[in-house]
């Protein structure tokens, strides 16, 4: 098995909005991912929209006491996805990140805001096999993993 770099991964899925689950020096990720990438239930209620929040840091994500911390978001719509992730700069101010997807032109629309106002592109949704890539690789170093090319969010949660 391995470790991942994280001491502590604080998730919520918008299906379940009152339960945040919390993983603590975790040391395989296959169960996790598999969580992360299962699409919600068909008979969610419209305001779900298959959100994965998912908090790196050294303890677990406190929603009363938030702190800026890596943050990656996962929308998850039919056979793939869209991966949002928010990191630090060097003065300690948010940033956002969109992975690339597979450059699609016309794709499943995912929202980037819980609200739904706002959406990824369509170029940014990927299939799932590499979704998975994405999430296991940030998911193993803590971090904006360097298996898929990033651009600059117009957006910062």
């Amino acid at each position: 098995m391995t470790t991942v770099a994280t001491p502590a991964i604080s998730m919520r899925l918008d299906e379940r909005p009152s339960e945040r689950r919390t993983f603590v020096r975790l040391h395989g990720v296959d169960e996790l991912v598999d969580l992360i990438l299962s699409p919600p239930p068909h008979d969610a209620p419209a305001c779900v929209r298959g959100h994965r929040e998912i908090h790196l840091g050294d303890r677990p994500f406190d929603p009363l006491h938030p702190e800026m911390a890596p943050m990656m978001l996962v929308a998850i719509g039919g056979p793939g996805g869209a991966v949002y992730f928010r990191d630090l700069d060097g003065d300690g101010r948010a940033v956002g990140f969109v992975a690339h997807g597979d450059g699609r032109a016309v794709a499943p629309r995912l929202p980037f805001g819980a609200q739904g106002g706002i959406e990824f592109e369509p170029q940014d949704v990927m299939s799932r096999g590499r979704l998975e890539r994405v999430v296991r690789a940030c998911l193993l170093c803590g971090k904006r993993s360097e298996v898929v090319a990033w651009r600059d969010s117009a957006w910062v949660q």
